[in-house]
C-alpha cells in the first residue's frame, strides 16, 4: 500500500474529495503542552503550517530558530496511522525523527509536534537539578489561621495568625503577624526573601534557624542571611520533623506552644502516645507541651524540636552566613525592638562519603562566642548523628541520636546535655539553659504480637528530673475477631506505676465509623497509695463528601473515666477553607472545654481576587470559571492527576498548590449538558506567594444537523464548514453534523476556492440537538 493510501485511511466513505487542500486554524502541542493556534493548510497526506513564527517564538530550547522555522514551513506528513484511537491503544502517539515531524488528528484539528534532538539545545545539569523559574507575575497571598482553646473555668486562649506575601516571580515580601487572646498585635516577620537555583537570600526582620546545627537555636533578628537552599532542588527529598512520645494517665488534651503561641491542640488516649509535630515550622528550637488530663489537671513539658536535612548533596557544601541585631517582641509593640547586641554566625556542612557528613560553625555576639561541630553517618540498617558545642563561658553541650532498624522492629537512642561553666550575671549562654534529656525506645514483632519498650529521662535547669519507662504488648488478633484489637501496658512515671489492659472495637459501615474501648487500669503512686478503675469510651463519626469535593464530618463521643464526659465535634473542608470545632462536657464537675480552628486563604493578582483553600499552601491558582450568565454548570478541577473539586460557573476560587513545583491544571465538565471547556493546558512553576490567574471558559454546545444544497438543487458535497467547533464536513449527499455554540447565527461552507455564507433558520433544541433542515447556498465567491 502506498503512503498516500495509508494516509487516506482516516477518510470516511463519501468524503474522498478531502484530498483537496483545506485551510483552517489548528492547535499545536509540543510535549503534550499547548503552544499556539496557527493557520494551516492540509490534505489527506500532508499539513503545512502557514504561521511558523507563532511556534518558533514559544520554543526556548531550539539550537537554531531560523533553521527550525525553515523546516517547519515545509509540507509535513500527517502520520495519521500513529493517531491513538482510544485510551487502550498502544504503539501510537509517538514519532521518532531526526528533523521535524507531526501527528495530525484531523477530527480535533490537533497537531502534535516532534523535534529531532540535533535541533535542540542541550539541557544543562543546572536545569535538571533546580526548579524552573517562576511563571507568575505580581500577586498577593494571605494564609489566615485561627486556633482557639478554653473551658468554663479558664479564659479563652486564641491566636490569629496571618502569613502575608507580596510576590513577583521568585521574590517576595513576607509579613507574618499574630493577634493573641491577650490583645497583643505583633509582626514577627517583615522581610524580603528569594530562593533560586540552590541559594537563599533574606533581609529584614525575621526568625531563622542555623541550618542543621543543633545548638545554634532559632533567632529573631534584624539583619540578613545568605546561604544554601535545598527547597529549589528537584533531585532531593526533604526530611520530616521529629515526633514526641509522652506519658498520659488518662485521655488528655495536648496543646503545642512555641514562643507562648498555640500552634495546635488535640486529644490523645491513655498511655504513651506519639504527638504529631509534622506541621511545625523548620528549625531547631524548644516547644512547650501543655497537657490537660480528664480531671482538669495541667502539667507542662518542654521538648527540643528539629526539622532539617541530614546529608548534603554529593560533591557539594551547604553553608549559611547570618548577621544582624537580635530583636525581642514587647507587649503593646507591633514591631519587635532591637537589642543592643549584634551577632554574626556561620556554618558549613559537607558530605564526606556517600553515607556520612560533617559540619562546623560558630556564633559570636557582644557577650560570647560559641563553636559547634557535628557528624552524621547512615548505614544499611542504622543511622547515627553526634554534635558538640562549646562557648567561652566554659560551657559544653553534646547531642547524640542513634536509630537501628531490622526486619521485625527498630531501636532508637537519644541523649542531649548542656551544662558546666560560669555565666556572669545578666549574660546568657548561646548554648541555652542547663538540660539533660535521655531516651531509649525499641519495638519488636513476634508471632504473638508486637512489643514496644521505652525509657525517658528529662531534667531542666532548676527542676527535678522526670523519668518514665514502660513496656507494651499488642497481640496480633483478639480471638480472630477482625474488628477487635487489644493491648497490655506496664509503665512507670516519676514513681507512679500504671498497669493497663485495653480492648478496642473499630468498624466502618458506609459513611459511619464506630469505635469503642474498655480498659482496666491500676495506678500505684509514689506515696504507695493504690487505685484501680474500669473505664471506657464509645464514639461515632459520620463523614460525607459532596459532588463539589467538599468534606464534612460529625463526631460524637462518650467517656467513662475519672470524670465522665461527653463531647461532640464538627469539621468542614471546602473550597473556601477549613473549620473545626470540638466541645466537651465534664459531667461530674459540670465544666466545659472547647477548642476550634479556622483556616482560609485570600489571593489576588493584578486583575483577579478570590478566597479558598481546602488544604493549606503558600501559593496556588486563582481559578475564574467563565460561562453564560444563567449557567448552573460545574467544572471539575484537577491539579496534576489529583481531583481538587468542582467550581460553579462565574465563580472565582483560590486553589492551593505547593511552591517550588511545576503544576498542570485540567478542567472537565461536571454538568449534565453538552459543554466544552476552553482552556489550553500548560505547565506553571510556583514559588512562595505566587498566584496565577487562569480562566477556563464554559461553552455550551449544540449538535447541529442539516442538509445543504446548491441553488441548482444539487447537494453541496465534501464542503468544509467554518463557524463550528472542531472539524465538520458535508458528505456526498450534503448532510452534515457539527458542534456549535448557541450564539452562532451563520455558517460558512468552503469547497476548493469557493465559499458561501448561510444564515441559520430559527430552531428549537431537543436534548441538545438543533435540526436545521434544508439549507440553500445561494451565492458563492472565490476565496
Amino acid at each position: 500500500m502506498s503512503g498516500a493510501s495509508k494516509a487516506q485511511e482516516w477518510i470516511p466513505e463519501g468524503f474522498e474529495d478531502l484530498s483537496a487542500p483545506q485551510q483552517t486554524v489548528v492547535d499545536v502541542f509540543y510535549g503534550g503542552v499547548y503552544l499556539a493556534s496557527p493557520q494551516a493548510k492540509f490534505n489527506a497526506d500532508t499539513i503545512t503550517i502557514l504561521d511558523p513564527d507563532l511556534i518558533v517564538t514559544r520554543m526556548n530550547d531550539l539550537l537554531d530558530p531560523k533553521e527550525f522555522k525553515t523546516l517547519l514551513g515545509f509540507p509535513l506528513n500527517t502520520n495519521a496511522s500513529l493517531i491513538c484511537r482510544s485510551k487502550f491503544s498502544t504503539d501510537c502517539g509517538q514519532l521518532s525523527t531526526k528533523s521535524v515531524g507531526v501527528i495530525f488528528t484531523v477530527a480535533q484539528l490537533r497537531v502534535d509536534l516532534f523535534v529531532g534532538p540535533d535541533l535542540l539545545s542541550l539541557v544543562t545539569l543546572e536545569q535538571l537539578k533546580f526548579v524552573p523559574p517562576s511563571d507568575a507575575g505580581f500577586s498577593m497571598f494571605d494564609d489566615l489561621s485561627v486556633y482557639a482553646s478554653g473551658s468554663s473555668d479558664t479564659d479563652l486562649t486564641y491566636n490569629m495568625s496571618n502569613n502575608t506575601m507580596f510576590a513577583y516571580a521568585e521574590n517576595r515580601l513576607q509579613i507574618n503577624s499574630n493577634v493573641t487572646s491577650g490583645g497583643d498585635v505583633a509582626i514577627d516577620t517583615l522581610a524580603f526573601k528569594r530562593e533560586r537555583n540552590g541559594f537563599d537570600y533574606q533581609a529584614g526582620i525575621f526568625r531563622e534557624n542555623a541550618g542543621s546545627f543543633q545548638f545554634m537555636q532559632n533567632q529573631q533578628f534584624l539583619g540578613a542571611t545568605f546561604g544554601s537552599s535545598l527547597v529549589t532542588r528537584k533531585d532531593l527529598d526533604l526530611a520530616l520533623g521529629t515526633t514526641f512520645t509522652i506519658f498520659l494517665e488518662s485521655r488528655s488534651l495536648v496543646q503545642i506552644y512555641k514562643d507562648d503561641r498555640l500552634l495546635g491542640s488535640n486529644y490523645y488516649e491513655t498511655g504513651n502516645q506519639q504527638i504529631d509535630t509534622s506541621t511545625l515550622p523548620p528549625g531547631a528550637y524548644d516547644v512547650e507541651l501543655r497537657i490537660i488530663d480528664s480531671s482538669g489537671r495541667t502539667r507542662t513539658e518542654r521538648r527540643f524540636y528539629s526539622k532539617n536535612g541530614k546529608i548534603p548533596p554529593e560533591g557539594e557544601s551547604l553553608f549559611f552566613v547570618q548577621a544582624g541585631q537580635y530583636v525581642e517582641t514587647l507587649e503593646d509593640k507591633i514591631l519587635p525592638e532591637t537589642i543592643n547586641d549584634g551577632f554574626l554566625r556561620a556554618g558549613i556542612e559537607r558530605r564526606l562519603t556517600a553515607s556520612s557528613a560533617a559540619k562546623i560553625g560558630f556564633s559570636t555576639n557582644n557577650q560570647s562566642t560559641m563553636l559547634e561541630a557535628g557528624l552524621f553517618h547512615q548505614g544499611l540498617k542504622y543511622e547515627i548523628s553526634a554534635g558538640m558545642g562549646y562557648d567561652d563561658y566554659n560551657r559544653s553541650a553534646f547531642n547524640i541520636q542513634y536509630q537501628y532498624r531490622y526486619s521485625r522492629g527498630a531501636v532508637g537512642l537519644s541523649a542531649r546535655e548542656i551544662s558546666g561553666g560560669n555565666i556572669p550575671v545578666d549574660e546568657i549562654s548561646q548554648l541555652g539553659e542547663d538540660t539533660t534529656q535521655l531516651g531509649l525506645n525499641g519495638s519488636i514483632g513476634t508471632n504473638f504480637g508486637d512489643i514496644d519498650l521505652f525509657v525517658d529521662y528529662t531534667e531542666g535547669e532548676g527542676t527535678n528530673g522526670s523519668e518514665s519507662f514502660g513496656i507494651k504488648w499488642r497481640p496480633r488478633s483478639f480471638f480472630g475477631l477482625p474488628d477487635m484489637t487489644s493491648s497490655v501496658e506496664l509503665s512507670e512515671n516519676d514513681g507512679s506505676t500504671l498497669f493497663l489492659v485495653r480492648l478496642n472495637y473499630n468498624s466502618s459501615r458506609g459513611a459511619w465509623s464506630n469505635r469503642g474501648s474498655v480498659q482496666y487500669s491500676g495506678l500505684k503512686k509514689e506515696d504507695e497509695s493504690y487505685s484501680n478503675s474500669i473505664t471506657g469510651s464509645a464514639s461515632s463519626t459520620w463523614e460525607k463528601e459532596d459532588p463539589a469535593g467538599n468534606n464534612y464530618s460529625v463526631d460524637v463521643r462518650a467517656d467513662h473515666q475519672e470524670n465522665d464526659s461527653v463531647e461532640a465535634g464538627l469539621q468542614a473542608e471546602t473550597a473556601r477553607g477549613m473549620a473545626s470545632f470540638t466541645t466537651k462536657h465534664n459531667i461530674d464537675n459540670n465544666t466545659w472545654e472547647y477548642s476550634g480552628s479556622l483556616r482560609t486563604s485570600f489571593a489576588a493578582t493584578t486583575d483577579s481576587i478570590g478566597f479558598g483553600g481546602k488544604s493549606g499552601g503558600a501559593s496556588g491558582f486563582l481559578v475564574n470559571v467563565q460561562g453564560p450568565a444563567d449557567s448552573d454548570s460545574q467544572v471539575e478541577v484537577k491539579v496534576g492527576r489529583q481531583t481538587i473539586g468542582s467550581i460553579p460557573a462565574n465563580t472565582s476560587v483560590f486553589i492551593p498548590a505547593g511552591p517550588y513545583r511545576t503544576h498542570t491544571l485540567e478542567f472537565l465538565s461536571a454538568g449534565n449538558s453538552i459543554e466544552n471547556i476552553e482552556y489550553r493546558a500548560r505547565p506553571y512553576t510556583l514559588y512562595p506567594g505566587n498566584v496565577i490567574a487562569v480562566r477556563p471558559k464554559i461553552k455550551e454546545i449544540v449538535i447541529a444537523v442539516g442538509k445543504i444544497y446548491l441553488s441548482s438543487g444539487e447537494p453541496l458535497q465534501d464542503a468544509l464548514i467554518q463557524g463550528v467547533e472542531g472539524l465538520a464536513i458535508t458528505n456526498a449527499y450534503g448532510f452534515f453534523q457539527a458542534e456549535m455554540t448557541p450564539d452562532v447565527r451563520e455558517l460558512t461552507f468552503i469547497k476548493g476556492d469557493k465559499s458561501c455564507l448561510v444564515q441559520l433558520p430559527a430552531y428549537e433544541l431537543n436534548r441538545g440537538v438543533a435540526r436545521l433542515g434544508k439549507l440553500i447556498c445561494n451565492s458563492s465567491q472565490t476565496q
